[in-house]
């Protein structure tokens, strides 16, 4: 029987890298999102919980992420003119950096997951595929968000709703972020409520 003492949990565990103190916690910069949703590895909870003798672990597990859901606008009209598709988008946020893989994605609505904090600078690169397979272009949109973004943010457990128009113009926000939804399911097949 163990009496006590601190626990530390992460879901998924591949997000989470030991010390000498616990484990530090990164979003992943490769991403595969789903049509719908964050790439299932970047969708990071944790929690903290003590053992105080009973054999219970009550633990409340909190977003460890932020979400973004960015629409690129004009993608379709740009590569239907060079004969391209997408090999992927990196999104440079500050200066984290996050390879999304488009395998999945509908409508060029890329979903992903990334360190909570509020965006000065956005790039947002397109890289292709010509039509015969090999390396295409790349388009890239680079963003100053110092004087026009508002209250636009990346916070924990909600989701940043934008659209980039990659023809012309500017990040645009399309709604305020949203809390992600009441019940998580974690890798483990465990369901969990937060609050």
């Amino acid at each position: 029987n163990y009496t006590g003492g601190t626990f530390r949990i992460c879901s998924p565990a591949s997000s989470a890298q030991a010390t000498t103190n616990g484990f530090t916690i990164a979003v992943p910069t490769k991403q595969v999102p789903l049509a719908d949703s964050c790439d299932p590895a970047a969708h990071i909870v944790y929690g903290e919980c003590t053992m105080d003798g009973s054999n219970k672990l009550p633990v409340l597990m909190e977003h460890y992420a932020a979400y973004g859901c960015m629409t690129l606008n004009g993608m379709d009209e740009r590569l239907a003119e060079a004969g391209e598709r997408i090999r992927n988008v990196i999104i440079t946020i500050n200066s984290h950096n996050y390879t999304l893989d488009p395998t999945n994605v509908e409508d060029n609505v890329f979903w992903f997951a990334c360190e909570a904090e509020k965006p000065t600078t956005m790039k947002v690169t397109v890289n292709t595929y010509a039509a015969g397979g090999e390396e295409g272009k790349t388009y890239a949109k680079t963003f100053d968000l110092t004087k026009n973004s508002g209250s636009f943010t990346f916070n924990k457990g909600e989701v940043a709703k934008f659209k980039v128009n990659m023809m012309a113009g500017d990040v645009q926000v399309s709604e305020a972020p949203v809390v992600v939804a009441d019940y998580l399911v974690t890798d483990i097949y465990y369901t969990t409520k937060y609050g």
